[in-house]
């Protein structure tokens, strides 16, 4: 499982990018990892075998050439296959300017990418280097010389598959963005529609047309999906759980909640 460098990667992100930790796993077949909710950024290269990805909208089947990222604060499930799991190299990294560094390689809603011969040595190595007997502050000017190159050649046109950023998926990403930023307070759709720059009628546009969902009912999946977690892996009373995912009103948190889940959050901590 993962195994974090000695690394200060809690400590405030001032830099543009920061290396976080890396590994390498060959997986067990069928041995599911999440609910996964990351603080920071992880991108994990497939070079042998394959499995499913699940996204919060969607399942990705990938195999040894592809990859995924993980997204800070969104819930991920993968899956190695049962007759042929994938290994992986994974790199975590924490970048107030993510948006720009991952532009044109993947999106929160399509967290997948293609990486190719010169990209995935790279990846090899930053996990090599990792277990090299050099002092740490060295090691950093390496690893940000290391995830620059990385970056370079995933965003190389014609070298495998980059994945195009089209208007409409730039408004949906910002949309997205907002929401995992801010779902902990008592956010409005007049709120995303303000901070993206477009009006109420095209957010619900792209939500229907890229989730099958409203922006509220998304909001909503949103917040009780996290909630589940908490359900599941804290001890947080369910009345501190309700204000952490936005909801200062114990009864309506308790009510969308079994209309979502069918059953109460007591019930659902209890028996699930």
């Amino acid at each position: 499982m993962y195994t974090l460098d000695p690394y200060d990667h809690q400590s405030e992100c001032n830099l543009d990018l920061r290396f976080c930790a890396c590994g390498y796993e060959s997986c067990i077949p069928d041995n599911t990892v999440g609910p996964n909710i990351p603080d920071y950024y992880t991108l994990h290269f497939i070079i042998d075998g394959c499995g499913c990805y699940q996204s919060p909208t969607k399942n990705y089947y990938l195999k040894a050439g592809e990859g995924f990222i993980l997204y800070p604060h969104q819930i991920s499930y993968y899956t190695p296959d049962t007759h042929n799991p994938w290994t992986y190299y994974w790199i975590s990294f924490k970048s107030n300017k993510a948006h720009t560094l991952l532009e044109g390689i993947s999106t929160p809603s399509k967290p997948i990418f293609h990486h190719h011969e010169a990209s995935m040595p790279l990846a090899k190595t930053i996990y090599q280097y990792s277990k090299a007997s050099i002092p740490l502050a060295l090691k950093d000017y390496q690893f940000l010389s290391y995830l620059y190159a990385l970056f370079y050649q995933l965003k190389l046109p014609n070298r495998g598959t980059t994945l195009p950023k089209t208007p409409q998926q730039r408004y949906l990403d910002y949309a997205l963005s907002y929401i995992s930023q801010f779902y902990q307070k008592p956010l409005t759709i007049q709120e995303i529609t303000e901070y993206v720059h477009i009006d109420r009628t095209y957010l619900y546009k792209l939500f229907k047309d890229s989730f099958g969902i409203s922006p509220k009912a998304y909001l909503i999946q949103y917040r009780i999906n996290k909630a589940c977690y908490l359900l599941e892996h804290t001890e947080i009373p369910i009345k501190e759980v309700a204000k952490a995912v936005g909801y200062d009103d114990y009864s309506l948190f308790s009510r969308i909640f079994k209309k979502q889940k069918g059953v109460s959050p007591q019930y659902y901590r209890k028996h699930l």
